[in-house]
């Protein structure tokens, strides 16, 4: 009976399987990132493709990401796109895409590693995904699998990145009712809309990509200004790879399901750490590896941002230094707190106004300038507590 209990929880997809399938990409990336390493060991060739490869992420993320990120990142590169190929069938993402293209080249640098050998393990896994997938819809059903099957994996098998970002998925009731309150600001306080002219939105934190894929298939942007606005006016960034590459395919679905025709990739999506591509006189060229991606950076940082929404991250940092798990330190954001929350506090103790969220409020802030609205998930920590008085 036990036997026959558990079969049938795995066939038919309960938590448990999910959770069972992030362990088991765990111990596949662990086998690969080992794999690559033993080959950049015993060759200078690709070791130097390799270091102008990190350079490259160092460049478009910030310079904390170290040689095992890299390892991490190429190995879920290999173990995403079954997954999204199965998601979102015919469509030519990894052909398209600016930083899907850069890892894939990397890949073909290490070509004969055999590095897709562990994937065989996951043959069951792929297998459900296509099966699940077949019978979703809608696209709201299909955000709520990929928000699921994301949220799985990353608690799992990426454990401390998990904790050290602060990753929190947004419930799409959330996510519609902050669009349409935005909107309703927009047009009482600057008689404008979501849907108008001009109006560049921006989600600095865009995860498995909720927001803008709902503000598509909303009622907000008409028929009319959709084209236009998914061009050049709707932005996004991504600081994880996986939830990078699952927001693109996200968007880029919304859009083909409302609007038909040929595919159309979505070119505001870019994998970048919002807080430090912001950061004072940092000089970026991305080492010939991800130029196009770091071109939408520099352009994106030239616009006129009117909306920022979104769930920022929430993380105040490790709890001990034996974690071994330190945030990332932005210097001219945490000297912004200073100057303004922190300086304005009357509170004693002030580790709070450093929590990630609180961060994300300043540099909001400062990001819309004199006119614009933020829309953002958060605590009620910045209304109630001492340090954020």
């Amino acid at each position: 009976r036990t036997a026959v209990y558990a079969k049938i929880v795995q066939k038919v997809g309960e938590r448990e399987y999910w959770e069972n399938w992030a362990s088991s990409v765990a111990e596949v990336a662990a086998a690969q990132t080992e794999r690559i390493q033993k080959l950049l060991d015993s060759s200078p060739g690709i070791r130097e493709e390799f270091d102008r490869f990190v350079k490259g992420l160092q460049d478009n993320l910030n310079p904390n990401v170290t040689e095992h990120d890299a390892l991490e990142m190429l190995s879920q590169h290999l173990i995403t796109e079954p997954v999204l190929d199965a998601l979102f069938e015919g469509f030519s993402f990894t052909k398209h895409n600016p930083v899907a293209k850069a890892m894939q080249g990397m890949l073909d640098a290490l070509h004969g590693a055999n590095l897709d050998t562990e994937l065989a393990g996951l043959d069951d896994f792929y297998a459900s995904v296509r099966v699940k997938v077949s019978g979703l819809k809608d696209a709201t059903g299909k955000q709520d699998f990929l928000k699921l099957l994301y949220q799985r994996f990353f608690s799992v098998a990426m454990k401390k990145a998990s904790e050290r970002l602060g990753i929190v998925y947004t419930p799409t009731e959330i996510v519609n009712f902050i669009l349409r309150s935005v909107d309703d600001i927009l047009r009482e306080e600057f008689d404008s809309s979501l849907g108008a002219k001009g109006v560049h939105i921006l989600d600095p934190f865009v995860g498995t990509g909720t927001f803008i894929a709902q503000l598509i298939h909303s009622d907000l942007i008409s028929d009319a200004d959709l084209p236009r606005k998914f061009r050049e006016e709707l932005h996004a960034n991504e600081i994880n790879l996986l939830a990078y590459y699952v927001a693109a395919v996200n968007i880029e679905e919304a859009y083909h399901s409302r609007m038909g025709g040929n595919y159309v990739p979505f070119n505001g999506v870019l994998l970048t750490d919002t807080f430090y591509h912001c950061e004072a006189g940092e000089e970026r060229n991305a080492e010939g590896v991800f130029e196009e991606n770091n071109a939408g950076v520099e352009g994106q940082k030239a616009l006129p941002i009117t909306v920022v929404v979104g769930n920022p991250p929430y993380s105040v940092g490790q709890k001990s230094a034996d974690d071994d798990n330190p945030a990332v330190v932005y210097p001219s954001l945490r000297k912004r707190i200073d100057e303004t929350y922190g300086d304005r506090s009357t509170a004693s103790l002030t580790k709070s106004l450093y929590d990630s969220y609180i961060g994300a409020i300043r540099w909001a802030s400062d990001r819309i300038g004199e006119r614009g609205v933020i829309g953002f998930v958060t605590n009620g920590g910045f209304i109630e507590s001492n340090s954020a008085d």
